[in-house]
């Protein structure tokens, strides 16, 4: 079985090294180089969006697995091969590029990586297999990134054991309700003086200093740099939320 990859960044090529030595690996076709430039592997073609993804999976490429890869499939390559996704939510629900992001905003009891076929819609393809863990506020963003990990090796295991033998089911058929978000529903979490704490480290957990925290002063939308519980040197603005006030410094 000639399988290629799909990732991006950090924990994608940590997935692919350890899929290498589960089974060799054709390909692995990575977008976001940042902080692995020391990895090195002949299998490796660093992926330019300027140009077409097909170029770059070989012609006898049985399947295409993608795992934390942020752009749509096209159909040339669905047409062509078998495209199967990682996607970190428990689908139907949290469809979308950063469905992570919105399950711990929403502090969802339940987290969970689903392992679906790619069709032509987002999300929307037919279930090989999910698994989830509780969710606590305990985890850190790097803990949660493990779990998912862990679990995705567990799930890709079951599959090349079953496959081509392996069940899809529906994911539009299960009870839970659909939910979709995109990188604009992000501008419905701007920090105001109407947010409760909670909610603040939430949002603070789950942009996990990626993603930068608007927050609104005076009817203006700065970005917050650091937040601090008392007064320091560098969070010496005091910013008033709910039900609590803490200290900022902003951009």
């Amino acid at each position: 079985m000639n399988i290629v990859l799909l990732v991006n960044g950090k924990i994608g090529i940590l997935f692919a090294k350890k899929i290498n030595e589960l089974i060799d690996i054709k390909k692995i076709i990575i977008e976001n180089i940042d902080g692995i430039s020391n990895y090195k592997d002949e299998k490796l073609l660093i992926y330019n969006n300027q140009n077409d993804l097909l170029d770059y999976i070989p012609t006898e490429t049985d399947i295409v697995i993608s795992y934390n890869w942020n752009r749509k499939i096209k159909n040339n390559i669905l047409d062509k091969y078998e495209v199967y996704n990682f996607h970190m939510s428990l689908l139907p629900k949290y469809r979308g590029p950063i469905p992570l992001v919105f399950s711990i905003i929403n502090n969802e009891e339940v987290l969970g990586i689903t392992f679906h076929k790619v069709n032509d819609k987002y999300d929307d393809g037919d279930i090989y297999m999910q698994k989830s863990f509780k969710n606590s506020d305990l985890l850190t963003m790097q803990q949660i990134y493990f779990n998912m990990f862990k679990l995705s090796l567990k799930i890709f295991n079951c599959f090349i054991k079953e496959y081509p033998n392996i069940k899809l089911y529906n994911q539009n058929k299960i009870g839970d309700k659909l939910s979709y978000f995109t990188y604009k529903d992000l501008n419905n979490y701007i920090v105001d003086n109407n947010m409760y704490y909670r909610n603040f480290k939430l949002i603070v957990k789950a942009f996990d200093n990626i993603i930068p925290i608007k927050i609104l002063i005076n009817d203006k939308v700065f970005i917050l740099k650091e937040f601090s519980e008392v007064k320091t040197d560098k969070c010496n603005l005091c910013y008033y939320l709910k039900d609590k006030f803490i200290f900022i410094s902003i951009i």
